[in-house]
């Protein structure tokens, strides 16, 4: 059950994002690669759902199954909040301060930690197209750790066993 169509969506939406998620960009592009991601994410969880209930032997199995399936998701979800956060704690207060006009470097703290200081600056101003120059060189290092760490998921779907989803024997009758 090799997934030739839906891995390649998540790493294209994912690396598109790279280049379409800046200030600069027309929204519309942004829409494509979350849908470009989203069809490949919802394609792989089915397979990987359908994997494990192929796979199990007995309808206890596959209850656990889908739990180690959720336990794992968890880790893999916290992992990458964790990594995620430090990237953008490294990153957004030293593009702020790079990018700032010199008589906004004193509210460095007060905008990078408020969304509503952030945003009560007038559009197009020194200091509005600087939070958005910053927010969006931030935004380009997470989405290429995102798309790095997908390595590890090609190397785990190449490892994924190759299943005839139609010869599996399902229980007749009423179980329990």
């Amino acid at each position: 059950m090799k997934s030739y169509f839906a891995f390649p969506m998540v790493v294209l939406g994912t690396g598109l994002m790279i280049h379409f998620r800046q200030p600069h960009q027309n929204v519309g592009y942004v829409v494509m690669s979350y849908l470009f991601v989203n069809l490949g994410f919802g394609i792989l969880m089915l397979m990987v759902e359908i994997g494990i209930l192929a796979a199990a032997s007995a309808q206890q199995c596959f209850a656990i199954s889908i739990v180690l399936l959720n336990l794992f998701c968890y880790i893999g979800n916290a992992i990458g909040s964790t990594i995620s956060s430090a990237i953008w704690q490294a990153t957004m207060p030293e593009k702020l301060a790079a990018y700032l006009p010199a008589e906004d470097q004193e509210n460095l703290a007060l905008i990078y930690g408020d969304i509503t200081q952030q945003l009560s600056y007038e559009w197009g101003s020194p200091t509005q197209l600087a939070i958005q120059r910053a927010y969006g060189d931030t935004w380009r290092f997470l989405l290429i750790a995102g798309v790095s760490t997908w390595v590890v998921g090609f190397v785990a779907i190449l490892a994924w066993k190759d299943m005839n989803v139609k010869s599996v024997k399902q229980n007749k009758g009423r179980v329990v």
